[in-house]
């Protein structure tokens, strides 16, 4: 009589013939632990007299894992990523007056004036057209790591962008990852090549613009939410004075000021690599 050993538990005892129906059944196999009277130990049944009853193993079918195909995107040139920093780069430094000078331009707030309405259209009319280009420009520096392994998509860096609060995040993705990505890019691809040609992005400096641009929200909603307690009840009372206004908005201007110097140094470092990932590129082709 036979014992076998099934999910660890001992089974028997049973007949020799009860073991040939137990293989044929495929619950049992050649690795299967048997004992049956006489042995000291267990025994692996491939390695008894039924190992000639033992039918022949069919190897599993293995099924290959599913293609899909990574989706090629036409990259930009060096000479066009050139211009469109530079148009971008040249919008956002014409709103610095602006910015310079927007606590100055109140005498009696808020008593509507032509000129100061005419110089705020006029500087919003290249700060719209600079944020256009920028997500532009992301969606070009997006497009040159898409060999299959980036984080995301072009589409997806831009468009998340536009979900309220959720953007807030997304920052972290689309400027640090991007950096990050931009690297990891850089060492699959060239990492034979001369580093006089290459040089990578610091995602040191894209996390600090991230964690900037989160603790500037925050000084903003703080300073927001004390200005309108503070117009509010200042109008009540015959208007606001210059001073008042400028001990609000001298405070956001330099912050804000300071937070788009860093964005113009971030997004000239993502040129400088993106470009010599681009000519790189160009001349392995």
């Amino acid at each position: 009589m036979w014992y076998y050993e099934l999910n660890q538990k001992p089974f028997g005892p049973v007949s020799q013939e009860t073991i040939q129906d137990e293989l044929k059944a495929g619950r049992i196999t050649h690795m299967t632990l048997v004992w049956r009277e006489g042995w000291p130990q267990w025994r692996h049944l491939g390695e008894t007299e039924l190992a000639g009853k033992i039918p022949p193993q069919v190897a599993p079918t293995i099924t290959p894992p599913i293609y899909v195909p990574v989706q090629k995107y036409k990259k930009t040139t060096p000479s066009s990523l050139t211009k469109l920093f530079w148009w971008w780069f040249g919008l956002n430094l014409s709103c610095f007056p602006y910015y310079s000078l927007f606590p100055f331009l109140y005498e009696d707030f808020p008593t509507p004036n032509l000129t100061i309405i005419g110089l705020i259209l006029l500087f919003w009319l290249p700060l719209c057209a600079g944020a256009v280009i920028q997500f532009i420009y992301i969606y070009k520096l997006w497009q040159i790591v898409q060999d299959g392994f980036a984080r995301t998509s072009p589409g997806q860096a831009v468009g998340f962008m536009f979900i309220p609060y959720f953007n807030y995040y997304w920052f972290l993705p689309v400027y640090h990852g991007l950096a990050k990505d931009m690297n990891a890019y850089i060492d699959r691809h060239f990492r034979s090549t001369s580093g006089t040609v290459l040089r990578k992005a610091h995602p040191g400096l894209a996390l600090g613009f991230v964690i900037a641009t989160w603790a500037s929200l925050l000084v903003g909603m703080g300073l927001g939410i004390v200005m309108y307690f503070v117009i509010f009840f200042s109008v009540l009372n015959g208007g606001l004075s210059p001073e008042t206004f400028q001990n609000f908005m001298i405070p956001l201007v330099i912050v804000y000021g300071a937070l788009m110097i860093l964005e113009i140094i971030m997004f000239f470092d993502f040129y400088l690599t993106a470009k010599s990932i681009l000519i790189a590129d160009n001349n392995n082709s």
